[in-house]
């Protein structure tokens, strides 16, 4: 594993944009959220983009995921087959509070250069709702068999990331 890139939320995005850590250089990606707090209890997502982060895509059909959300209020599935992004929290909420931990876990991404094939994703994660302590298992796909290039983490209501980080990792081929 090789450290490609790392953003730190700071109370200055509702989102962290990693450009660079794609390459030719690796084919695989191990992505680290470390205790990443929402400004505002919400969802968080993941979109990719296929021109090096000028845009991310954002079209209602061009992802699918399925997850297992596990509590101790219950157990939980959520799934899409055509939505606008990957949804990290299964259709649940990360609290905004700090002390709850924010969001932390381990996304794989794997062959997103390839351009010939969609891109899996597949994580797992722990958060806080504000009530449960939540781990999610998750697998989703971006449909499209368009190389991506870089890829952004994002809160479903436009609130700023106030604390935490996220590396990306590249995986020896």
């Amino acid at each position: 594993m090789t450290l490609v890139e790392q953003h730190t939320a700071n109370n200055s995005a509702a989102n962290l944009n990693f450009t660079t850590c794609i390459s030719s250089t690796y084919d695989d990606y191990q992505i680290e959220v470390l205790n990443l707090v929402p400004g505002t209890t919400g969802s968080m997502y993941l979109r990719v983009s296929t021109d090096g982060g000028l845009t991310y895509d954002a079209s209602g059909n061009h992802y699918v995921y399925a997850a297992l959300r596990q509590a101790p209020s219950g157990n939980a599935t959520a799934g899409s087959t055509g939505a606008n992004q990957i949804d990290l929290t299964v259709g649940s909420t990360t609290t905004s509070t700090a002390s709850g931990g924010g969001m932390s876990g381990t996304l794989y991404m794997t062959n997103p250069l390839a351009g010939t094939q969609s891109t899996h994703v597949h994580w797992t994660l722990t958060y806080n709702d504000g009530s449960n302590t939540i781990s999610g298992f998750l697998g989703g796909e971006y449909t499209q068999t368009t190389a991506v290039n870089a890829f952004q983490l994002i809160t479903s209501n436009a609130s700023n990331l106030v604390s935490g980080t996220v590396r990306c990792y590249g995986l020896a081929k």
